[in-house]
């Protein structure tokens, strides 16, 4: 049987699609050699969307029309999840999706399960890092998560400083970036997800200096509980993995415990059993709620590349 992986291996996103490949490939090569899953080999099925919405749509409907494909990891990216999800529900297939799929989307595909924290989560986490009566500048356009922010922000202070809040996806962040540096505060410049991604930090360098960012993705613990995982994707493909290597490892294993678990390993049992796994991943504890989003997901603050922590 075959597991789908809809991710940008073309174009400016290729690097993050590559990320996860590699983990994806190595967890289906480490299951095979276990013996498989409900004595079946695994075979992955990677499909390239290039980082385009449109694109990520036909993705499905070609996973879909191949009676082998039993559920798809991806898309990985806000705007191609979006696009993807009215899809995923006419396929029928079980997706899991690591990307920030807005809470809206994610009620209209039923197939989808979303391994990433909601708006509410994203938008807490920043509003703990802004100061007391700041006014946000949003500079793009509004997105699920500043929407929520804004609910949240308690009555700004006309007096008080105002905090840039970048929304868009990879590119547009590090356009705005390149026009206008955020080299000040460390809450001088707020940003969604999109600002983890490696084309930013390619693109911008310094000028992504004083960006503060939110994302439920976490670095493997290389020399802790990720050490195994983390040796086996260096082994495989020559680097270490980041963070989006690590969320799809995950996926893949949450996959095969689902198939594992199925009556039968068809689409409709797999997606029947999905929501009922429970599982201790390289990036946490995976367990989905009632609204098919990871449960306890992690909405972690970061500046550049280092972690923050706040109160």
């Amino acid at each position: 049987m075959k597991i789908g992986l809809i991710a940008p291996f073309e174009g400016v996103h290729r690097s993050l699609g590559y990320e996860v490949l590699g983990a994806v490939r190595l967890a289906v090569q480490q299951q095979n050699a276990a013996g498989g899953v409900a004595g079946y080999g695994i075979e992955l099925a990677a499909l390239n969307d290039d980082g385009v919405p449109a694109t990520a749509a036909r993705q499905v409907a070609a996973l879909a029309a191949d009676p082998g494909v039993v559920a798809i990891i991806g898309p990985w990216q806000m705007e191609t999840a979006q696009a993807a999800a009215p899809a995923l529900q006419a396929a029928g297939l079980a997706a899991i999706i690591p990307a920030p799929l807005p809470d809206a989307d994610l009620a209209l595909a039923p197939n989808a399960y979303r391994l990433f924290a909601g708006d509410d989560a994203l938008a807490q986490a920043l509003l703990t890092a802004i100061p007391t009566g700041a006014r946000l500048e949003t500079r793009g356009a509004a997105v699920a998560w500043s929407s929520r922010l804004t609910i949240l922000l308690p009555t700004p202070d006309p007096a008080a400083t105002t905090v840039i809040v970048l929304t868009g996806d990879a590119e547009d962040v590090a356009r705005q970036l390149t026009i206008s540096p955020c080299v000040g505060t460390m809450t001088s410049c707020l940003a969604g997800p999109s600002a983890g991604e490696p084309l930013v930090t390619a693109r911008t360098g310094d000028a992504a200096n004083g960006l503060l960012w939110v994302t439920s993705l976490t670095r493997p613990a290389c020399d802790g509980q990720a050490a195994d995982f983390c040796q086996a994707y260096q082994t495989a493909t020559g680097a270490a993995p980041g963070a989006y290597a690590a969320l799809a490892y995950d996926a893949a294993a949450v996959l095969f415990a689902a198939i594992e678990a199925s009556a039968q390993p068809q689409r409709v049992d797999v997606l029947a059993t999905l929501g009922s796994i429970v599982r201790q991943g390289v990036s946490g504890i995976i367990r989905f709620s009632a609204q098919r989003s990871w449960e306890a997901a992690p909405a972690r603050l970061y500046r550049g590349g280092d972690l923050l922590e706040f109160p």
